[in-house]
């Protein structure tokens, strides 16, 4: 998709062109239409994940779609107020994502987020 193969140029452009996402979102960048611009710690990609109970995942691609990354993660806290668990849930599932995307592009995880990684016992 990301490659031009799929949609027009024009098509590819509107869904690459982004409004941000909220500051309180756990991940940072924007939202076209369909596509997810994540900028990871290590750089940014583009896909989509989605949430349901116990479930969170999220698919990525380098800009020009040659190299991929799947995060996938259970037990997703749905609670209804967010508490130190939930926090906490959050902060890992991102951080593995974000350690994910950078042994796709080849870069060192920063000591930010292998913090985070090491926090799930926290």
């Amino acid at each position: 998709m990301l490659r031009g193969e799929l949609f027009s140029a024009e098509q590819l452009r509107q869904m690459t062109t982004t409004v941000e996402l909220p500051a309180d979102f756990p991940m940072k960048g924007g939202y076209g239409l369909g596509l997810i611009r994540l900028d990871s710690a290590c750089g940014t990609v583009w896909g989509h994940g989605g949430d349901t109970l116990g479930h969170h995942s999220i698919a990525l691609a380098t800009a020009d779609g040659r190299r991929t990354v799947v995060s996938v993660a259970n037990a997703e806290p749905f609670d209804a107020e967010p508490n130190a668990g939930w926090d906490r849930y959050y902060r890992v599932a991102m951080a593995a994502t974000d350690a994910s995307v950078c042994a796709m592009l080849s870069r060192p995880v920063p000591a930010s987020v292998l913090e985070d990684l090491h926090s799930v016992g926290g």
